[in-house]
């Protein structure tokens, strides 16, 4: 999974309005997302870190949803679809030990006029083991809905967020 990371490019996070999952704080999730131009895949490095707790010593489910669903819908938006979720799926595999590092792929399946349906999985380095899987339906909002609730679409993520090689 290093060498996907490796061939793409870093998002700069920090540069978004707001995030509900990104932090640098060591105690929740510490997530770095990558992009991949070739293909349009969104990769994540993410640790969870103490506060993400669900059964003792793992990490709590709705956690690694969040993790997931915020990697998928920045797929879209990195893709040019401004959507937000309407529909998530998740499959829990494998339980999954707090302190660990995971990696996150997100990959567009289909899209239409109205909406994008979006995979992504969470595994361990090897992208063989998986602990859980997510599909998602992405509601596409033009300009004129997304003003509707107050929110300015521009500020979204986009190629501005991308640090080049």
């Amino acid at each position: 999974m290093e060498e996907k990371l490796k061939n793409s490019i870093q998002i700069n996070i920090e540069k978004a309005p707001r995030s509900y999952v990104s932090s640098d704080g060591s105690d929740g999730i510490s997530i770095k997302y990558y992009f991949d131009k070739t293909d349009g895949r969104v990769y994540a490095k993410v640790t969870f870190g103490p506060a993400t707790q669900g059964p003792p010593g793992f990490v709590h489910g709705g956690a690694l949803a969040a993790a997931l669903d915020e990697t998928m819908g920045i797929t879209a938006w990195m893709n040019n679809l401004q959507v937000m979720t309407k529909e998530l799926k998740i499959i829990f595999s494998k339980a999954l030990k707090l302190g660990s590092t995971v990696y996150i792929e997100a990959w567009i399946e289909n899209k239409n006029k109205t909406a994008a349906i979006i995979k992504g999985k969470l595994t361990a380095e090897n992208g063989e083991t998986i602990f859980t899987e997510a599909e998602g339906v992405f509601q596409m909002l033009d300009e004129k809905k997304w003003k509707s609730f107050g929110i300015d679409a521009d500020s979204f993520i986009s190629d501005d967020y991308l640090d080049e090689k």
